[in-house]
């Protein structure tokens, strides 16, 4: 090793530190809202599955009026969408709907209103825990850091 080239390998240590540091600090807000968005479609996905299997199986809470049980069948998730909605002036949060296609025999038709509502409920609630803790119930959207989510479903009949 040369004399005059002593620090040469510390002081390139230092300048690749550095970059390396920069790029992951500039880059930690957009990862951090793609992650959010990832988050809240995951726990929709999943509570919307629950709610189809919970509902599917014609399991209810001790309250459930007679006029809202259905009867048992197969329900299945066929899409969970994410979609954009603006951005809320209030609060300067970016909205979005996520939508939950649902798939039903023939026989449920007439219950689609209480089966959209339970699953759209189950996703909520879902969503809300990922983000807030423990879900204490009703209709409003779930604010995150960044975001604002509504939820609905549609369910299209068809088959057995």
């Amino acid at each position: 090793m040369r004399r005059d080239a002593k620090g040469q390998v510390a002081l390139e240590f230092i300048i690749i530190v550095g970059l390396v540091t920069l790029i992951v600090v500039t880059a930690y807000p957009v990862l951090q809202k793609q992650i959010e968005l990832n988050k809240a479609l995951t726990a929709a996905r999943d509570g919307a599955a629950y709610g189809a299997s919970f509902r599917g199986m014609s399991y209810y809470t001790s309250g459930t009026s007679p006029a809202n049980r259905n009867p048992p069948g197969v329900l299945k998730i066929t899409k969970v969408t994410l979609i954009p909605q603006g951005v809320e002036e209030a609060s300067g949060k970016t909205m979005y709907q996520i939508r939950i296609d649902v798939r039903a025999p023939n026989y449920l038709s007439s219950y689609e209103n209480t089966i959209e509502a339970s699953i759209r409920n189950y996703a909520r609630s879902y969503v809300y825990n990922a983000f807030n803790g423990r879900y204490q119930g009703g209709f409003s959207p779930v604010y995150t850091n960044y975001y604002k989510f509504t939820f609905s479903a549609n369910m299209t009949s068809g088959g057995g």
